[in-house]
């Protein structure tokens, strides 16, 4: 199971070897079926909530409603 964390400066620096090695896996093969059960558990699917309640329109109108939308809106327009 994969345990080491890198930040962000670290992470930049590391070959796709070592990635490979940290995460356990093999880069022409993949993960087995096992191992992705095991991390499936572990971590969870890799799943995205999505709110459908509102629709897309809404969504796109709504951003409208700031101030500094509105202001740009306007300069644009002289």
């Amino acid at each position: 199971m994969m345990t080491t964390f890198l930040n962000s400066d670290a992470a930049c620096r590391v070959t796709a070897q070592e990635i490979i090695k940290i995460l356990q896996t093999d880069a022409k093969l993949g993960l087995n079926e096992n191992e992705i059960q095991t991390r499936q558990k572990y971590y969870g699917h890799n799943d995205f909530e999505v709110d459908d309640d509102e629709p897309i329109w809404k969504k796109y109108l709504g951003q409208f409603k700031e101030p500094m939308i509105l202001l740009l809106l306007a300069s644009a327009c002289i």
